[in-house]
């Protein structure tokens, strides 16, 4: 869970984005079947955010489990998605897999205040490495 040089220091001790890998991996030991995430990487670092998607992604290659994946970061959610929900106040305002999604007017409009295509809205999708 990249935690191997911490393996003897107390819960308490770690960094925060540590404590969030080592809540990963706490997570993956009870092997859920569904993995609901929410905003995994919020209050990282920088440097540390790409450990934390590696780690998600590598979940999602294995295809063995569901993951639900709330976030606000839209290269990140383009990058490790299959399929996206995107809601607005409360409303479903496009579903489907991340290139329909990025070619949505009412996504852009919501998320980046215009309909002309923003660059964090690659319609590749899953596979495209996130710019952290």
């Amino acid at each position: 869970m990249l935690l191997e040089t911490k393996w003897a220091a107390p819960a308490g001790a770690l960094a925060h984005g540590e404590k969030r890998k080592l809540e990963l991996g706490i997570l993956l030991a009870l092997e859920p079947e569904v993995l609901l995430l929410d905003e995994p990487t919020a209050g990282m670092s920088l440097e540390e955010v790409p450990a934390i998607i590696g780690l998600i992604d590598a979940i999602c290659a294995r295809r063995d489990r569901t993951i639900l994946l709330v976030e606000h970061k839209i290269d990140m959610v383009m990058a490790l998605s299959d399929s996206i929900a995107v809601l607005k106040d409360g409303r479903l305002i496009a579903d489907g897999p991340p290139a329909l999604v990025s070619a949505s007017a009412e996504v852009q409009a919501a998320y980046f205040g215009s309909t002309t295509p923003h660059p964090a809205l690659s319609p590749e999708g899953r596979g495209r490495a996130p710019d952290a």
